[in-house]
C-alpha cells in the first residue's frame, strides 16, 4: 500500500511537470486549499535567498495560475526582486494569456515595460534608461531622442530667451524629459532670470524628478540656485506620477518583532534601520560632485536636501557629504537633518569625526542617542 501511494505521488509530480513554458499542460491549477497552506508557510519566513529559492521550486513543481502566482509575487517587498520572480514564473504559469495583468504589480513604469516586453506584450516605446536611478518619476510619456534633438535645435536657433521659453512650452506639452536633457536646454538661455523661468516650467516636464537639482549647475548666480531649490521643494509633489516603493522593513522600537531584511545594502550591518534603502553609488557620486562644486555652505545644504528627494543615504555616504561643508555649524545642521535620511542609523556616529570642535561632536552624539 505504501509503495502504491508513493507511486501515485510520483505520477502526480510527472503530471504537474508535463510541460513547461507557454504550452504548459495540466488538468487543473493547484487546489486552492493546499496553495493557501503553502502561502502561509512562505509568509512566515524571512524574505531572502532561502525563501526565494523555495518559492521558485514550489512554482516550478505545481500547476499555478496567474492569480496564484500574483499572490506569491506579492510576498516580495522589493520591486526588482519581484520582477525577477514573475519573469521566472512566466515559464510555468498555466494561463499564460492572462499573465500580462501582472504588470500592475509594479509601480515603477520601467519595470512594467520590461515585464511586458519580456512576455512579448506590445507595451509601446521603451522608457529612458537612467543608470542607478531609484527616485520618483514624473510620468511615462517621455520624449524620444529625435523629439528632444528637434526641440533643442528649435530653441538654439532662437535669438531671444523669451522665444526659447515659448518654444519649449509649446513643444513640451504631453512630453517628459530627463533632468540631464532639461539641464542641456537650460544652458541655451543667456540670462539667469530667464533660465529660472524656464526651470520652473521644466519641473512639470521632468521624468526623473529627484535629479532635477542638476539644472542648478547652469546658473551663474548663487541666489538663483537657492531659489530654484526652494521652488522645487515646494512644488515637486504635485508632479509625482510614481514613487519607487520603499522596503517594508523599518525600525519600530522592537528589534525582535521587526527583523532586518536579508538583502542589506551595508555589508555586515546588524543594527537598526532608519530610512529606506540608500541611493545607488551612481546617484550618490553625482550628488557629491554637485555638492563639492557649490560655493557656499548654505547653498550646499539646499542642494543636498533637494537632490536627496525621496532617497536615503548610508552613514558612509552622509559622512562624505558632511566633509564637503566648510564650517562646523553648517556641518552640524546637515548632520542633524541627514540622520532621519540614513539607512544604517547605528553607524551614524562616524559623522562625529568630521567636526573640528569637540562641542559639535558631543552635541551630535547626544542627538542620535
Amino acid at each position: 500500500m505504501k509503495r502504491f501511494l508513493l507511486m501515485l505521488a510520483f505520477m502526480a509530480g510527472l503530471t504537474t511537470l508535463w510541460a513547461q513554458g507557454n504550452e504548459r499542460k495540466c488538468a487543473a491549477p493547484m487546489d486552492d486549499f493546499y496553495f493557501r497552506r503553502a502561502m502561509a508557510g512562505f509568509a512566515h519566513q524571512y524574505e531572502g535567498p532561502n525563501r526565494d529559492r523555495e518559492i521558485r521550486t514550489f512554482t516550478a513543481a505545481n500547476c499555478l495560475n496567474t492569480a496564484q502566482t500574483r499572490r506569491l509575487a506579492a510576498l516580495y517587498s522589493n520591486e526588482f526582486r519581484r520582477f525577477d520572480y514573475v519573469t521566472y514564473a512566466a515559464d510555468f504559469v498555466i494561463d499564460y494569456n492572462n499573465y500580462s495583468s501582472m504588470a500592475d504589480l509594479f509601480h515603477n513604469p520601467a519595470l512594467q515595460h520590461d515585464f511586458l516586453d519580456y512576455i512579448g506584450y506590445n507595451s509601446g516605446p521603451a522608457l529612458p534608461t537612467i543608470p542607478g536611478y531609484t527616485g520618483r518619476l514624473g510620468g511615462p510619456n517621455f520624449a524620444s531622442d529625435i523629439e528632444f534633438d528637434n526641440i533643442y535645435e528649435i530653441m538654439r536657433i532662437n535669438n531671444f530667451d523669451g522665444s526659447k521659453l515659448d518654444a519649449f512650452n509649446a513643444a513640451s506639452r504631453g512630453r517628459l524629459f530627463t533632468a540631464a536633457q532639461l539641464s542641456e536646454l537650460s544652458k541655451l538661455f543667456s540670462f539667469d532670470s530667464n533660465r529660472f523661468n524656464f526651470a520652473k516650467s521644466a519641473l512639470a516636464a521632468c521624468y526623473d524628478l529627484d535629479n532635477f537639482y542638476m539644472l542648478g549647475a547652469a546658473f551663474s548666480y548663487e541666489h538663483y540656485r537657492r531659489d530654484l531649490n526652494a521652488y522645487y521643494m515646494d512644488n515637486v509633489n504635485q508632479y509625482v506620477w510614481a514613487a519607487v516603493p520603499t522596503p517594508q522593513h523599518g525600525w519600530n522600537g522592537n528589534h525582535h518583532n521587526n527583523p532586518l531584511p536579508v538583502y542589506c545594502p551595508v555589508p555586515g550591518y546588524t543594527g537598526r534601520i532608519g530610512h529606506q534603502q540608500p541611493m545607488s553609488d551612481v546617484e550618490f557620486r553625482t550628488i557629491l560632485a554637485h555638492a563639492n562644486d557649490a560655493n557656499f555652505d548654505h547653498s550646499r545644504l539646499d542642494l543636498i536636501k533637494a537632490a536627496a528627494g525621496s532617497r536615503g543615504f548610508t552613514a558612509a555616504q552622509a559622512q562624505s557629504l558632511a566633509n564637503t561643508f566648510d564650517f562646523d555649524s553648517n556641518r552640524y545642521q546637515f548632520a542633524t537633518w541627514a540622520f532621519d535620511k540614513t539607512y544604517d542609523i547605528d553607524n551614524f556616529y562616524i559623522l562625529a569625526a568630521t567636526f573640528d570642535f569637540n562641542s559639535y561632536k558631543r552635541d551630535l552624539l547626544q542627538h542620535i542617542v
